[in-house]
C-alpha cells in the first residue's frame, strides 16, 4: 500500500461481501484491512463508515445489523472510530434497494461531516 500522509481516512467497504461471510469474519477482514491501513500511515486517524442497510434481502439486513454491532463494540478496542449509518433508511435508497438515492447521500455527507468536525 501506497503511503498517504493524510490527517484522517475513512474506509468504506464491505457490503458486497456480506452475502459471502459470516459478521463475525467480515468484521476481522475490515480490522485488518484497517491494521493495514494504520501501518502504511503512522499516526493517522482511521475510521470506518458502517455499512449501509440494503434492500434486496431479509439476511443481509440481519448480517449488516449484526456487522455493524460487532464493529462498534470491536473497532475502538483496535484504536478505529466506527461512523454511524444507522440514520440510512430503506426509503434512502434507489429503486434496486443496493444504492443511494439523492436524499441518502445528503444523510451520508451528513454522517461524514459530523466526524470530519470529530477529527
Amino acid at each position: 500500500m501506497q503511503q498517504i500522509r493524510e490527517r484522517s481516512i475513512v474506509a468504506h467497504f464491505g457490503t458486497n461481501n456480506v452475502a459471502s461471510t459470516t459478521p463475525e469474519n467480515l468484521c476481522k477482514e475490515i480490522i485488518n484491512s484497517l491494521k493495514g491501513l494504520q501501518e502504511n500511515n503512522p499516526g493517522t486517524k482511521i475510521a470506518f463508515s458502517g455499512v449501509f442497510k440494503r434492500n434486496d434481502s431479509h439476511d443481509s439486513n440481519s448480517k449488516i445489523l449484526k456487522l455493524n454491532h460487532l464493529l462498534a463494540e470491536n473497532l475502538p478496542l483496535n484504536g478505529f472510530d466506527l461512523i454511524n449509518n444507522d440514520n440510512i433508511l430503506f426509503s434512502n435508497l434507489k429503486s434496486d434497494g443496493l444504492r443511494l438515492n439523492d436524499g441518502g447521500v445528503r444523510k451520508f455527507a451528513g454522517n461524514l461531516k459530523k466526524f470530519i468536525k470529530y477529527c
